[in-house]
């Protein structure tokens, strides 16, 4: 069988204002980049700030 393609993962992070409630994404392509590692500005009310994993949220596979 011919191999005609290539893939490549993609994470889509989805980052959530404590103080305003908006929430927007940022993708990667780079599996170790997480939102932990860097400072965040919300582009709607503008706070700064780091973020948090929410724990109660888990990855399922089917």
């Amino acid at each position: 069988m011919n191999k005609g393609f290539t893939h490549s993962r993609e994470t889509i992070w989805h980052i959530s204002c404590q103080t305003c409630g908006f929430y927007w994404t940022y993708p990667t392509m780079k599996i170790n980049e997480t939102p932990e590692n860097r400072t965040w500005y919300c582009p709607l009310c503008g706070q700064k700030g780091t973020s948090e994993e929410q724990k109660d949220i888990h990855d399922t596979q089917s």
